[in-house]
């Protein structure tokens, strides 16, 4: 055998053995309760029982991965379509099994998660509410999703505070006389 493809044997056995460890190894996600969820794959099959979660999963470009939200999101609008499973108090258990997610994502306030849990359903709980929550949050979807997108997203999100309070600040300075 020739010493080319030799070297070409080498590097597709290592690249089929890269593969095999990468699917081995998983997808490991951590909420907010600190909890380590592990799939064995980036999961295809989502529910989001939270309005910014939902949303997050879909400006990350998985929103085709939602088969299932809560009654209150509404952003953007082909969710308006996929099947609702209630609300943050009145979640529907039965119709969150029928939609056999890989994973359900939830505010860690929920009550429905710890059911969901017992019931062999993986959920990943999040509580969005301060600005260092919500990049958390989106660096774990992000890595459980498997789209590195989470970082650009964010730099967006930044630019867009500093436009925003620069924009405030010229308004307080003209209504305050300075200019």
């Amino acid at each position: 055998m020739n010493r080319g493809l030799k070297i070409l044997r080498s590097l597709l056995v290592c690249i089929a053995l890269t593969q095999t460890f990468a699917a081995f190894a998983g997808v490991t996600a951590i909420d907010a309760r600190g909890k380590a969820v592990t799939f064995e794959r980036s999961p295809q099959r989502i529910v989001s029982v939270l309005p910014s979660l939902t949303e997050s999963v879909c400006v990350l470009g998985a929103c085709d991965r939602l088969v299932g939200v809560d009654r209150y999101s509404n952003w953007p609008e082909q969710v308006k379509k996929l099947p609702q499973v209630g609300g943050g108090l009145d979640l529907n258990i039965e119709a969150i099994i029928r939609l056999k997610p890989d994973v359900v994502l939830a505010a860690t306030s929920s009550r429905a998660g710890e059911r969901l849990e017992q019931l062999g359903i993986k959920v990943l709980m999040f509580e969005p509410a301060s600005h260092e929550q919500v990049k958390r949050s989106l660096m774990a979807l992000d890595a459980m999703l498997g789209t590195s997108q989470a970082s650009s997203v964010w730099a967006k999100i930044e630019r867009d505070l500093a436009d925003a309070a620069k924009l405030l600040s010229a308004r307080s300075e003209r209504r305050s006389g300075v200019f």
